[in-house]
């Protein structure tokens, strides 16, 4: 059945006749070369199904061949058949003689008696990738037949040897030592180069085998560690507060609002004296955050010195009437009962229990008080912090505030 190279090229065609993979692979070299078929005249395929037949599809292509330079070109037919095992078997190339008086010439390189050409032995196809491309093939057939004609008349001898001739070779073939010694020499050197060759590799290969070595026990390390980790975390995980527990404690803190009045009923009082002594605690506090303000704003320039020293009076005088109210209010509350709450102040100067002791002052300090008593000691240690202590700029800066 006649086929155009269109069609051969369609796979629903090719399909019927070849396993899917051997079908795809024909069809993608067939469509490959019909760009350029028209380089072949009279191209076509040509399906040939039966039972047991292994090369269904052939390609018929004319090949115009010169027998000499100024010939204009005789066409050869070539088929190409393609086997179910392609692209892993190569499709076998057939030069079909003429009918005439012409015949398939003897010997030939690279074809036998009935036409078969040996593919793989034609040169332009040395190391080109199979599958072997249709265009390249037809092309290096076409050079072969260019330059050693393939067809020869009737009359045709082949060329013999002589004995003379044949004998002559052998002589020069043993005889001459200096070939001989040549050939010996390359074979050794070729030697020599594997061995070096493999020398490195077997190094490399070490290497590699050394490093690889590390690598496992780096691996092993690791997974060591990380089962170490993975033990903390089930460890730390248990004190990982659950959803159910922040669920419970939003239920128990619906319906209180976020204010200071729901903040101090917190705290119940068990008789008036207690909730007195509660409040001069709160203002006792309240005076350590209003001086670490004071503190701040004057650090900051926010206000003068002179605001500074007369505020800090002020607060400072509430805050011992405080301190004194309290201490008078926890020792009735020591008598009445044995476990009465202590003042915490959060300051660095604690509430003692016993009527305080003065406090041994630093050396900068106390040299500047002596020469400033009037000056209130708040005021040396601000000076002095914002000197970083440098005594003698400190003595500069209190000069100028009390000139």
């Amino acid at each position: 059945m006649e086929l155009s190279l269109s069609q051969a090229a369609d796979i629903s065609v090719v399909s019927k006749y070849y396993p899917p993979v051997a079908a795809s692979a024909i069809t993608y070299a067939v469509s490959s070369f019909l760009p350029y078929a028209n380089n072949f005249p009279n191209s076509r395929a040509r399906l040939t199904p039966s039972p047991g037949v292994a090369e269904p599809l052939h390609l018929e292509c004319f090949l115009m061949i010169r027998k000499t330079p100024k010939d204009v070109g005789t066409p050869l037919l070539v088929v190409l058949s393609f086997t179910d095992q392609y692209p892993q078997q190569i499709p076998s190339a057939v030069l079909v003689a003429p009918p005439g008086k012409e015949k398939i010439k003897q010997p030939y390189p690279v074809m036998s008696p009935d036409g078969r050409i040996q593919v793989e032995c034609l040169s332009i196809l040395r190391g080109v990738e199979r599958p072997y491309p249709l265009l390249d093939v037809l092309l290096a057939i076409s050079e072969q037949f260019e330059l050693e004609y393939p067809l020869v008349g009737p009359d045709y001898r082949p060329p013999t040897t002589s004995p003379s001739a044949a004998t002559a070779n052998s002589t020069m073939q043993t005889v001459d030592p200096a070939r001989k010694a040549l050939v010996q020499e390359a074979a050794e050197k070729v030697v020599i180069d594997v061995n070096e060759k493999a020398s490195n590799y077997l190094d490399t290969r070490e290497q590699a085998l050394q490093y690889l070595q590390k690598l496992n026990e780096s691996n092993r390390e690791l997974q060591k560690a990380k089962e170490m980790l993975q033990t903390h975390q089930g460890e730390l995980q248990e004190y990982v507060p659950s959803v159910s527990n922040v669920s419970s404690l939003l239920r128990q803190l619906e319906g209180h609002s976020d204010t200071v009045e729901e903040h101090a009923s917190c705290l119940v009082p068990a008789d008036p004296l207690q909730a007195r002594a509660l409040e001069l605690m709160a203002e006792i506090h309240a005076s350590d955050d209003l001086l670490a303000l004071l503190e701040d704003g004057l650090k900051r320039e926010v206000f003068t010195c002179d605001e500074y020293v007369k505020n800090v009076s002020e607060v400072g005088r509430d805050q011992f009437v405080s301190r004194f109210l309290y201490l008078r209010a926890s020792e009735k509350l020591k008598k009445s009962e044995p476990a009465v709450p202590s003042l915490s102040s959060r300051t660095s100067s604690g509430i003692p229990s016993s009527p305080p002791d003065i406090p041994q002052r630093l050396s900068p300090t106390h040299a500047l008080h002596t020469e400033f008593p009037s000056t209130d000691s708040e005021v040396i240690r601000d000076v002095l912090a914002s000197v970083n202590n440098d005594v003698p700029v400190a003595r500069q800066k209190l000069k100028m505030m009390f000139a």
